[in-house]
């Protein structure tokens, strides 16, 4: 949650805080403080005994996506359970922070039973037990101490297939055995974003055992090829963005664009969202540009949906799937914006990487952190801590409007993986309100390698 404001009494001899207000259970956001009873998801549970299958996970991604930023941030939260766990606008968001603590900090056993894995509270990965378990009450409308029993009609429900995977996912985050747990929040809320595009991790699985020989056998052909793959792949960057190749100092910095051609669903010179003609990104330089020192290529955009797109009728996907990259990197880049605003902190968007050994990772797309909207309102908050403002410009509509102007932002990822090549990326919407991202490119970094001395360097004519 939010705090709006934090302060001191000196009087009484504390600091206080004040949060925004959670929803009403009854009136929502009509707030009246003599009726007020707070809406959190134990009163939900209590009112519906069990949350359908699609809105079981839809509060699993907000709750992993808010882990993710906690845990992130070196801090645990060490008694999540749905009484803890308010909605605000609808949406959920994680309450009772007077518990919350660093990671590393000495601590009390504190926390609730049934919630807590059998080594205690405070770590991350109790954090995702007890969200595993959150999940549990509310997909198969059982107690948590039931826990891993199904409910009597898993058989024939009409939503045993989701509940399935939900299931498979519950059981991993509360595997006695903390190895077998999801490594991070990032994990997990890939996991379910994979369910909720209406994949099947379970399937994903199987064919992940299948190919266990198979992946090993693409790390012996990646070694034997790497010289000919990244001599090829030099070449063809070379082709794209014109530049002369020289001697390269050996340990440099290779940084290869990703191709995104075959997935872009929109050109520059498009009008953007399906709005008026001229709101376009046409002012935006094609081919190889250098923008805060990260060659991007830039040839058109990947727009992905949101529910005001689906609203009016224009038709983009919500998932943009396998879009490849099949390299080692350390880092990667993206050249990015979205239509609309968003409340500060929500996560519109997230990249899942692929790996060659089938590991996945999530990169959250949060608003106000790594973008916000492409037209520059100097009335709004501008700052963006992970990102920064690569390109400005105009177009006809903002021109037409006076002193307006465009932008894109540039975002960095690192790769906490960097000894195993990434394989593909997918670009998910998170679909939330207003906001209607959008890719324009994407580049890869990788690890100083001093065979990449023999390639040479890029010095733009």
């Amino acid at each position: 949650m939010h705090l709006l404001h934090v302060g001191r009494d000196d009087q009484a001899g504390h600091f206080f805080y004040v949060m925004e207000l959670g929803d009403d259970e009854r009136w929502g956001q009509d707030i009246e403080p003599q009726r007020y009873s707070p809406k959190t998801l134990q009163t939900e549970l209590h009112e519906q005994g069990r949350i359908p299958a699609a809105q079981c996970v839809q509060i699993g991604i907000a709750l992993a996506d808010a882990l993710s930023h906690l845990h992130e941030d070196g801090l645990i939260h060490r008694d999540l359970k749905p009484a803890n766990i308010i909605f605000v606008k609808g949406v959920p968001k994680l309450a009772d922070i007077g518990l919350v603590t660093g990671a590393m900090d000495d601590r009390s056993r504190v926390g609730t039973d049934g919630f807590m894995p059998p080594e205690g509270s405070g770590s991350r990965s109790a954090d995702l037990y007890a969200l595993g378990k959150i999940l549990y009450e509310m997909a198969m409308g059982k107690d948590r101490q039931q826990f891993p029993q199904l409910p009597a009609d898993f058989r024939d429900h009409p939503d045993r297939g989701l509940l399935t995977e939900i299931n498979h996912i519950v059981l991993k985050a509360c595997s006695n055995d903390v190895r077998q747990r999801y490594a991070s929040a990032a994990q997990m809320l890939a996991d379910l974003a994979t369910i909720r595009q209406g994949h099947s991790l379970m399937a994903a699985r199987r064919a992940g055992c299948r190919r266990t020989f198979l992946n090993w056998a693409v790390g012996v052909l990646l070694a034997l090829m790497s010289v000919l793959w990244l001599w090829t792949r030099t070449q063809t960057v070379k082709a794209r963005i014109g530049r002369r190749w020289t001697t390269i100092p050996p340990g440099s910095v290779e940084q290869i664009p990703i191709e995104l051609a075959g997935f872009y669903n929109r050109t520059l010179n498009e009008p953007m969202f399906g709005s008026n003609t001229g709101n376009d990104l046409s002012g935006l330089p094609r081919g190889a540009q250098v923008f805060e020192d990260v060659t991007f290529v830039c040839g058109g955009i990947v727009q992905v949906a949101s529910p005001l797109l689906k609203k009016d009728g224009y038709s983009v996907p919500e998932l943009v799937p396998n879009i490849p990259v099949f390299r080692y990197c350390r880092r990667l880049y993206f050249l990015h914006a979205t239509g609309g605003d968003a409340e500060d902190g929500t996560t519109i968007a997230h990249f899942v990487v692929h790996y060659a050994d089938g590991h996945r990772l999530g990169i959250p797309l949060v608003y106000g952190l790594d973008l916000r909207n492409w037209w520059i309102d100097p009335r709004h908050n501008q700052e963006t801590p992970r990102a920064v403002i690569a390109w400005t410009g105009t177009n006809p509509e903002t021109r037409s409007r006076g002193n307006i102007r465009i932008r894109l932002f540039k975002s960095k990822w690192e790769n906490p993986r960097p000894q195993v090549p990434l394989t593909t990326i997918d670009y998910v919407s998170n679909m939330v309100g207003w906001t209607m991202p959008f890719l324009v490119a994407a580049t890869a970094e990788g690890w100083p390698r001093a065979e990449e001395s023999q390639l040479g360097s890029r010095r733009v004519e």
